[in-house]
């Protein structure tokens, strides 16, 4: 069996990304001769691609389409089963299942503290039905969890609600056994340095803003605490204008995406500050160590992890 997975940036530490490989295992283990090929649509390549290609030879049994509004979601949705036969002449799809990979309905790209009111509004009753019915385009849609809330998980809930057919993967479970943890407990003496990370690329809904405020108490309150930032180098004048503020407050940024698992092993806590999150993978990479994961707001998915704390509901 063939299996293609569509996504917009493989080489990337983000989660999206991380997800798609470790995904990959998944399909692996659970089929016997099957051979999983990766696009990267920023990148144009191929991952995995173990044949030759020539035109009709690889028989695409599925496709799954990584997260909604990606840029294939946006391209199938667009132009349909024909556009993808176009943007891939060299595979046969005329059986394949196209399947997409719920990670969140709809990401904000509001810039300020209205992500209540922003979010709201875009999901009224009037308008969430319509934009959500791009769900029917595709064979099935993939949930990996099964969380119910108006925000992230509102495709989920929109399922339920009206029968639509779903498939359900426990990709927390799968990746992280819980019981074979060792929980780190941070080191409470007054002298103790704590490390936290953040980790996370420039974007609008990461809520990176919220680093300054965090900065200035740690610098008010003389607090013992290394705030260390693993990102990319920013295009957007707003992230570098962004990034020079933190760094003269203090914060670490480190731009060399290879030393994620060395700064993942070496840190206290994990801090995300997102205004919302849906299943966060570096979260389960960190429970995975035996880390503490805070984050600014509830993150529902990761509630029934005993080393998960959050701020604000």
């Amino acid at each position: 069996m063939n299996f293609l997975i569509l996504n917009d940036d493989l080489i990337s530490v983000n989660g999206m990304s991380n997800f798609s490989f470790l995904f990959s295992e998944h399909l692996r283990s659970s089929y016997s001769d099957v051979n999983v090929i990766h696009y990267d649509f920023v990148n144009k390549k191929y991952f995995n691609l173990k044949e030759n290609i020539e035109d009709g030879k690889i028989v695409i049994d599925g496709i799954y389409v990584n997260g909604h509004y990606s840029n294939f979601d946006r391209f199938f949705v667009k132009y349909g089963r024909p556009g993808l036969n176009s943007f891939f002449p060299n595979f046969n799809l005329d059986h394949t299942s196209i399947i997409i990979i719920s990670h969140g309905w709809k990401a904000v790209v509001w810039k300020f503290n209205f992500y209540n009111i922003y979010y709201n509004l875009n999901n009224l009753t009037v308008f969430k039905y319509h934009k959500l019915k791009r769900i029917l385009l595709y064979d099935n849609i993939l949930f990996i969890s099964e969380v119910s809330d108006k925000f992230r998980h509102l495709d989920y809930c929109y399922c339920l609600s009206s029968k639509t057919n779903f498939l359900f993967y426990d990709f927390a479970a799968s990746f992280i056994n819980e019981s074979e943890i060792a929980f780190k407990s941070p080191d409470a003496t007054i002298t103790k340095l704590y490390k936290v990370l953040i980790i996370s690329n420039p974007d609008f809904v990461k809520n990176l803003e919220f680093l300054i405020l965090l900065l200035l108490k740690n610098r008010f309150y003389k607090r013992n605490r290394k705030y260390t930032l693993l990102s990319k180098i920013p295009s957007n004048l707003y992230f570098k204008v962004l990034y020079s503020i933190l760094i003269s407050l203090g914060l670490e940024i480190v731009f060399d995406q290879s030393k994620k698992n060395f700064l993942l092993s070496r840190m206290d806590y994990l801090f995300i500050p997102s205004h919302t999150e849906y299943l966060p993978i570096v979260s389960l990479e960190a429970f995975k160590v035996g880390s503490w994961v805070v984050s600014l707001n509830r993150i529902p998915s990761l509630m029934k992890f005993k080393n998960y704390r959050f701020l604000r509901k």
